[in-house]
């Protein structure tokens, strides 16, 4: 299981800052609105999201898992509440299909997971060009 790693919005902003694709207004806004207590180091090893629950993810954009088509720039956080929450920002789902946001929610809920449609609006990295969306626990 990846480590988590705990911080004030600063430091986690510091540890998301990846340049100019990135804006720091939105991921304050999220991280406050969502109570966001800590990061979780995905680049350490292979995680999972499975039937049982979120185990993790591992950023490798639209490759490798047929199953989850919609995820990029991914990243797995930690809330208040002690859910985790895994944030993508995807390019395809820019677009608004109807039937990628039914496949995404159904996808979810095979899961037993909830899915959080930010929208485009929200999206801290490449704002205007990429969808955020959550995939959360259930209580």
């Amino acid at each position: 299981m990846s480590k988590l790693i705990k911080g004030n919005i600063e430091s986690l902003w510091n540890i998301i800052n990846t340049g100019d694709k990135v804006n720091k207004k939105l991921f304050l806004k999220w991280v406050e609105e969502n109570k966001i207590i800590g990061i979780y180091d995905y680049l350490e090893s292979w995680k999972q999201v499975t039937k049982n629950g979120i185990r993790g993810v591992r950023d490798t954009g639209n490759h490798g898992h047929a199953s989850w088509s919609f995820k990029d720039h991914t990243t797995m956080w930690k809330m208040k509440n002690g859910k985790k929450i895994i944030i993508c920002h995807d390019y395809r789902l820019k677009y608004e299909y109807k039937e990628d946001f039914e496949k995404l929610i159904n996808w979810g809920k095979d899961r037993g997971l909830d899915i959080i449609l930010y929208g485009l609006g929200c999206s801290w990295y490449y704002p205007g060009a990429t969808y955020m969306y959550g995939i959360v626990e259930k209580d």
